[in-house]
C-alpha cells in the first residue's frame, strides 16, 4: 500500500505488520507497518503510480504540484524480509 499527502512524502505500508511487536529502538522509526518513506519532492504530491511491468514492481513514478516528475526504485532490503535476504547471501 502506498500513500501520499500534503507533507510532500510518499509512504509504503505493509498492513500485515499492524500491531507487530517492536523494540524501543524500532519505535523511534515509526509504526511497524511503515516500510519506507520517500521525501524527495519539494511541493505537494499530486499523483503516484506503480510500474506495471512485471519484474520491475518496485519502480515508482511520482509527480508534485510543481510538475516535477520523479522515477525511483525502492531498495530491495526495504521490501524483502530478513529471512529471504539471508537465504540469498548464503547461496
Amino acid at each position: 500500500l502506498a500513500s501520499s499527502s500534503a507533507d510532500r512524502r510518499i509512504c509504503f505500508w505493509d498492513v500485515s505488520k499492524i500491531t507487530a511487536p517492536q523494540t524501543p529502538q524500532d519505535e523511534e522509526d515509526g509504526p511497524p507497518e511503515l516500510l519506507f518513506m520517500h521525501a524527495g519532492h519539494t511541493a505537494r504530491i499530486s499523483d503516484l503510480s506503480w510500474n506495471p511491468v512485471h519484474g520491475e514492481d518496485w519502480v515508482i513514478a511520482s509527480v508534485a504540484e510543481d510538475n516535477v516528475l520523479q522515477l525511483w526504485r525502492v531498495a530491495e532490503p526495504v521490501y524483502r524480509d530478513d529471512a529471504s535476504m539471508d537465504d540469498d547471501t548464503q547461496a
